[in-house]
């Protein structure tokens, strides 16, 4: 009986493969759960500062930046539950992250605010998460800093009450500098972590395809193995049966040849001796 291979991956479905839909359900789940503990982390933080000051802070702003993030972070579990295409709700839930951060630097002094640096962990998670998503969300990040900062020193936006006293006025040139360094900052973030995350994606694509190649390669070995007339037995080293044909099982008159498995070879046929 002649042996039939299995059908190999056709390249339109080796095509597919490789372009398998950014992000996936798992990294936006992941995504959601550790935003959920920085967030939380955060909170007790400002707590642990409150309860151990002997005045009352003004943290009023910071209180409210945290329940405005749950509340997004509520809204990015609605979207998860009702399976809002991955695509989509990595947009809603960077842009969300950019809203966040850019609060957060207003509250902590705008220009002068030294977490400005929040927004590279916006660019790195976009450039894992998409194609050209890091490059995206650095030139987002630049826009929303230097529209911030730029309604902060022309007054638009006021000094917030945490900051009462705080000069914000500042030379033109520094302004400029800040802005140019950030902006080249993301930049360079973006094009690296892309970098990054290009490689390990091709490195699971390539992955995929060895393991989908392995696959059919042990399935049409057993197939030949069934099919041929003779039989074949393969053992270890201590004689245990790994493998029985159905001809050889024939042989050996067993009626399933996947019940020899595992069994000793003394069992199921007998070896004369030689000597």
């Amino acid at each position: 009986m002649a042996a039939r291979a299995p059908l190999a991956v056709s390249p339109r479905k080796q095509a597919a493969a490789s372009t398998a839909p950014y992000p996936t359900q798992n990294a936006l789940r992941w995504a959601i759960g550790l935003r959920l503990v920085v967030i939380s982390t955060l909170f007790l933080g400002i707590l642990l500062i409150q309860v151990n000051s002997e005045k009352i802070l003004p943290l009023r702003n910071f209180y409210g930046l945290i329940l405005f993030s749950f509340g997004l972070s509520l809204l990015y579990l609605v979207l998860y539950a009702r399976k809002v295409p991955p695509r989509l709700q990595s947009w809603i839930q960077l842009l969300g992250d950019i809203a966040v951060v850019t609060g957060f630097v207003y509250f902590t002094g705008g220009l002068h605010s030294p977490f400005s640096f929040l927004y590279l962990t916006v660019i790195a998670v976009a450039a894992m998460l998409m194609r050209g998503g890091g490059l995206i969300f650095a030139g987002l990040s630049a826009v929303a800093y230097g529209l911030l900062i730029d309604l902060m020193v022309f007054g638009v936006l006021p000094v917030p009450e945490n900051l009462a006293g705080m000069q914000i006025a500042v030379p033109t040139s520094r302004v400029l500098i800040q802005l140019l360094t950030n902006l080249v900052g993301f930049l360079l973030v973006a094009v690296l972590v892309s970098y990054l995350g290009e490689s390990l994606r091709s490195a699971h694509y390539r992955l995929q395809e060895e393991t989908e190649r392995t696959r059919q390669f042990v399935a049409l070995t057993d197939h030949v193995v069934r099919s041929v007339g003779a039989g074949i037995i393969a053992t270890d080293l201590e004689g245990r049966v790994l493998h029985l044909n159905p001809a050889g099982a024939k042989m050996l008159d067993i009626a399933d040849s996947e019940t020899a498995t595992g069994t000793s070879l003394d069992e199921i046929m007998t070896l004369a001796d030689q000597n």
